[in-house]
């Protein structure tokens, strides 16, 4: 039922494969991968208490660590949609990221630059946004980030440069438009 519900997940079909793991559940309560994959499909579907719920029974239930990881990560993106940024950046300083793939890192270290940034620990988000663009130097939304964070530092010039770098590569991105502007004000 699981492989099944990973299936319908992969097509966007959230709900469906939630209907497969109640059931994959139903009959054994003790296996931490429906919870994981029920988790986030409720992630997807923005009902985010009940994702925590599945993600920290999911954790319990993780049997190596690797699978921990994993169901960390989950639970670290829940309660950052719930706006508990310190307990999501504990679930991220808990991971192992020798047990990530670069794609998890990367999503790992974009749940902690945002949840910095609401904090207002501008410094970290830097620090946080430099280590994931050195596996994905494109990515607009790190680089954005950290150039919003470098603005809020006062460093205009580090916040230009990132700002620049989107813009050369995708000239109609707004953000960076929108970014540029405030770093122009």
């Amino acid at each position: 039922m699981t492989k099944e519900a990973s299936r319908l997940l992969a097509q966007e079909m959230a709900q469906e494969a939630i209907e497969k793991l109640d059931t994959a559940i139903s009959v054994d309560s003790n296996t931490w991968r429906p919870y994981e994959l029920r988790a986030l499909c409720l992630l997807r579907l923005n009902s985010y208490e009940r994702a925590l719920t599945d993600s920290d029974k999911a954790v319990a239930l993780s049997p190596g660590k690797t699978q921990k990881a994993h169901s960390l990560l989950i639970r670290a993106s829940a309660k950052e949609e719930l706006k508990d940024y310190a307990a999501a950046l504990s679930d991220c300083r808990a991971l192992n990221v020798r047990h990530l793939s670069d794609a998890e890192k990367i999503t790992c270290w974009g749940i902690m630059g945002r949840c910095y940034f609401n904090m207002g620990e501008f410094a970290q988000v830097v620090t946080i946004m430099s280590r994931a663009l050195k596996l994905e130097p494109d990515n607009s939304w790190d680089r954005l980030r950290r150039s919003a964070a470098y603005r809020k530092l006062g460093k205009r010039r580090e916040a230009l440069k990132d700002c620049e770098y989107v813009l050369s590569r995708d000239p109609e991105n707004n953000r960076a438009k929108k970014e540029l502007e405030k770093l122009s004000s």
